[in-house]
Order: C-alpha cells, then sequence, then structure tokens
C-alpha cells in the first residue's frame, strides 16, 4: 500500500470515528430526557410532498403524531402495541400492529432512534463509508454527516450544541430519483404531556379504513377491468384502453 491511499483510508477511518462520536454526543444529549417533542418540515422532490408535523415521543416507544399535509390532518398515535391513523375530515380511523420502523416511515428522521435506543449504533449499523464535512445552516455552523446504504445516500446537519438541525435522504428506484428534506425545529427534553396524549379513542360515529388484505373483491376473476385514466411519471394522461391486447401491472401506493 503506497503512502498515498495509506493517508486516505487513515482519514476514512478518523471520519468514522468522529461522526460516530458526533452522533453519540447527540444521543447523550438526549438521555436523561422522560420525553421529547419537536416540530419539523418534511418534504420530498419528485413526488412534491410537503408536511408540516409535530412529535410527542416518550419511552419505550409511545408517540402522538399530528401531521398536514395536502389540506389535510392526520393524527397517528403509537400505543406500544397498536399504531392508530386518524384522518379529521374525513372522520375515518385505521389501526394496525405498531412496528419498530413506524416512527422513520412517518417522516421523523433519525432523532427517535437516538432518544428511544439511548446511542447512535442502530443508525450506522452495516454501514461502511461515512463522510464529515462542514457547512453553514443560516447563521450556524455545522458539522455534516454524510453516508450510503444500497440506494439510498444519507445526510445529517448537527450544530455546536450537537442539536440534529436537517436530515435528507436521497433515493433510487430505476432511473428515478427522489429527495426528502427534514428541517427541525428546537426540540424540548421536557415537554408537557397530556394525560391522555399516547391514546387513541376513535371519536363518535368514526368509520374503520379497510386495510389491503381485509377488502373485498371488486371483480369476478376473468372479468375486463372498467376503463379509467390516469397521469404517468411524465404528467401525460394515460387511459387503462390505451394498453388493450397488453399486459398491465398496476400498483397503487401512497406516501404518508
Amino acid at each position: 500500500m503506497n503512502a498515498l491511499l495509506c493517508m486516505f483510508v487513515l482519514l476514512c477511518q478518523d471520519d468514522t470515528a468522529k461522526a460516530k462520536e458526533l452522533l453519540a454526543a447527540s444521543a447523550a444529549a438526549l438521555k436523561d430526557a422522560p420525553a421529547i417533542a419537536f416540530d419539523c418540515q418534511a418534504s420530498w422532490t419528485g413526488m412534491e410532498v410537503k408536511q408540516k408535523i409535530k412529535f410527542q415521543i416518550k419511552r419505550p416507544v409511545l408517540a402522538r403524531i399530528e401531521a398536514t399535509w395536502e389540506g389535510q390532518d392526520y393524527l397517528y398515535v403509537l400505543d406500544g402495541k397498536t399504531m392508530w391513523m386518524y384522518q379529521k375530515a374525513t372522520n375515518e380511523y385505521m389501526k394496525s400492529e405498531q412496528e419498530v420502523e413506524m416512527l422513520d416511515q412517518l417522516g421523523a428522521g433519525p432523532i427517535p432512534s437516538l432518544f428511544l435506543n439511548q446511542g447512535a449504533g442502530r443508525l450506522l449499523e452495516g454501514v461502511e463509508k461515512i463522510g464529515l464535512s462542514q457547512e453553514k445552516l443560516g447563521e450556524d455552523e455545522c458539522r455534516v454527516l454524510s453516508w450510503s446504504s444500497s440506494d439510498t445516500e444519507f445526510r445529517l446537519w448537527i450544530d455546536a450544541k450537537k442539536a440534529i438541525r436537517k436530515y435528507g435522504s436521497k433515493m433510487k428506484f430505476g432511473d428515478e430519483s427522489y429527495e426528502q428534506t427534514v428541517e427541525y425545529g428546537v426540540l424540548d427534553l421536557a415537554p408537557k404531556l397530556a394525560a391522555d396524549a399516547f391514546v387513541f379513542t376513535p371519536p363518535k360515529d368514526a368509520k374503520e379504513m379497510k386495510q389491503g388484505g381485509d377488502e373485498e373483491s371488486l371483480l369476478e376473476e376473468g372479468a375486463d377491468a372498467p376503463d379509467f385514466e390516469a397521469t404517468d411519471l411524465e404528467g401525460k394522461p394515460v387511459k387503462l384502453s390505451d394498453f388493450k391486447g397488453k399486459v398491465v401491472l398496476l400498483n397503487f401506493w401512497f406516501y404518508d
């Protein structure tokens, strides 16, 4: 191994060690907090999704999330066993078994992992290449951690007080890429929580939404599908009938 390559390896190892120390310091700042609360704004380029979200989180894994996006208000309550989702405008709710990854999926970024796991280990588990740089966020100097895993690139901004200020991820699906950005407000380490913050009771007359596997079939096997119109990734209108005689795979999904 020549001297230049040795220097590069040592610098990478040094960045990795410093990055882990920085994350550990951020986690340590949350260690003695009985609960945390914070606001954030999350946005996705490529899907044009923008959210305003309020989080209240308590150990072991309790959470209350109030989210607004596309003009709709949503409430999520994780009570330790069940995740409840309630849509106020339609007075509908859904419940599912609570899973570890749900807080990440709901736009919280890495803060819940640092708080609930009381450490930085899980966040960088299995990551080999970690970068560390300096960048200004408004008027504040921040250290920026960067790493990648599979087809996703991550960036995390931490200020001089070891507070996480911003989080970004960029994912690739074939030729398409989607980028998420989460900007955090002030983190409250001693929030005042309502006694029923992590309890959800469906409102009167609320309707339970069916889960995917519980839906009744709308078509008999072998019947023709009704024609409909949608928009492709380039914004052009397309109809199911445009593909008559061809095999068509329909993938119904949403981001929440």
